[in-house]
């Protein structure tokens, strides 16, 4: 059992620097987990409602989430990439003093060349942050992976939510403190789009804690050196912790401007220190690591990984308790794996129908074959087949609003036939296919307009978290 000292709660490089020590405390795991395990409301109340409310109530499921690794693994990094980033950037310093003089300074200087041509060149070669370097880097980074629909921004944005966006300090220096900034790539991979994202999401952040700050405007019709300065100025001043990118595979579209952008990045960390988190598809991956391998720094952390949940081996879940249907043809063998197993049995508590549904082997397959274990499908279907449950009970009161295979294959015909080349090509494993909708739902979001973000947990659910799920 840990100690309660307070003294032992944290590290003395944490406790000496005002950037560390006015963060929340250094969550446990369990306490890391359990910020993920979101139920709905529900209550039998609920089925005594009439049909227009209860669809209401149907979407309660919209915030609906539960604890995985993945999720938990991306809290915990978070954490730790932060906090050691500070380590290096200790306000207290005289090394951080003089190291934001000099990004003031150098901003003036790039300021008044005012080259136009100068947003044509690549940064990586200009020097404009390489020699506004720290004393001592300790920042760290890492990625987060996957498919569109498994959870990455939820988690991300989840985890992101302990800390107060902004720390305002008056000892030993004044300074409002940015812990955390999350922007999203541009969709052309433009750096000076980067850019122009990055003031406005700083502009956005100060003036939800009470600050003024028009730096968007203030840099809106800079040349590009102005801008790469003046973002690096801007997160030293205001001590950003992580910088978080979004949408990372968009560096792709244009590979150009991408690799300024990956460059940039790269260079920002090394001059800065600040801790970076990445986050894209599965096309992004090689990309990120290539240029980040490439400047001897790797990927930092690693990678979280997020995948759809996977299909069944060749024999059933060991241990699976659930009931067999006698759907039509009996009790037919899984598809599904253990995961989509634990996932759907926690969730099948919250229905809002007059009439509870039995969970079987024949409605598991339904909704396995219809969303090939991608969440964000999964968590929609089950809406939607409640829902027109409770529309045909609006017409004909004493319907039994039953949940079966049948209605599954029916509704998704109908909801989810944008999607459906898709989930054609999860569940023909069809690489070619695959590959295609990669990039197109990479360059355009393409998939969450169609599925409209869920955006909950992944595929691995950890097994020893129950919040009172069948």
């Amino acid at each position: 059992m840990p100690d309660d000292d307070p003294d032992l709660l944290t590290l003395p490089e944490y406790a000496e620097n005002a950037f560390i020590n006015r963060l929340p405390p250094i969550r446990s795991l369990a306490e890391i987990q359990r910020s993920f395990d979101c139920p709905p409301i529900h209550t039998e109340l609920d089925r005594r409602r009439g049909s227009e409310a209860r669809m209401h109530a149907c979407l309660r499921l919209l915030h609906y989430s539960q604890p995985t690794v993945q999720s938990r693994d991306v809290g915990l990094k978070i954490d730790m990439i932060m906090r050691q980033g500070y380590v290096g950037r200790n306000p207290g310093s005289s090394d951080w003093l003089r190291f934001a003089h000099a990004c003031a300074v150098e901003e003036e200087r790039e300021a008044k060349k005012d080259k136009e041509k100068v947003g044509r060149r690549d940064p990586s070669s200009d020097g404009v942050l390489e020699q506004l370097s720290p004393t001592k880097d300790t920042s760290m980074s890492f990625m987060m992976v996957g498919p569109p629909g498994t959870g990455k921004t939820h988690s991300c944005t989840t985890s992101l939510s302990y800390y107060p966006q902004v720390i305002f300090h008056t000892e030993p220096v004044q300074v409002a403190q940015i812990t955390w900034l999350r922007i999203e790539c541009p969709p052309d991979g433009s750096l000076v789009s980067l850019c122009r994202f990055f003031f406005a999401a700083v502009d956005t952040a100060l003036r939800h804690a009470g600050f003024e700050s028009d730096l968007h405007k203030r840099y809106r019709t800079k040349p590009l050196a102005v801008l790469l300065t003046g973002m690096a100025r801007v997160a030293n001043l205001h001590a950003i912790g992580l910088l978080v990118i979004d949408e990372v595979q968009h560096v792709g579209v244009n590979r150009k401007d991408g690799n300024s952008l990956l460059n940039f990045l790269v260079t920002l960390r090394n001059s800065i220190g600040i801790s970076m988190l990445m986050i894209g598809t599965m096309t992004a991956l090689p990309i990120i690591q290539r240029t980040f391998r490439d400047a001897r720094r790797g990927d930092g952390f690693g990678s979280v990984v997020f995948e759809r949940m996977p299909g069944a081996d060749s024999s059933p879940p060991p241990g699976s308790a659930i009931a067999v249907a006698d759907d039509e043809h009996g009790a037919p063998a899984p598809i599904y794996g253990p995961a989509f197993e634990g996932f759907v049995k926690r969730m099948w508590r919250w229905q809002y129908t007059n009439t509870p549904t039995e969970l079987s082997v024949g409605v598991l397959n339904a909704l396995y074959s219809e969303t090939q274990g991608v969440t964000d499908l999964v968590v929609k279907l089950f809406i939607l087949c409640q829902m027109r449950l409770m529309m045909i009970t609006s017409a004909r009161p004493d319907t039994q609003e039953i949940i079966t295979a049948k209605l599954i294959h029916e509704v998704a015909a109908s909801s989810f036939n944008t999607v459906k080349p898709f989930i054609d090509a999860l569940r023909n494993n069809d690489a070619k296919a695959l590959a295609k909708f990669e990039d197109l739902m990479g360059s355009g979001d393409w998939f969450m307009k169609q599925v409209q973000g869920l955006g909950f947990a992944e595929q691995e659910p950890l097994h020893d978290v129950d919040h009172g799920a069948l």
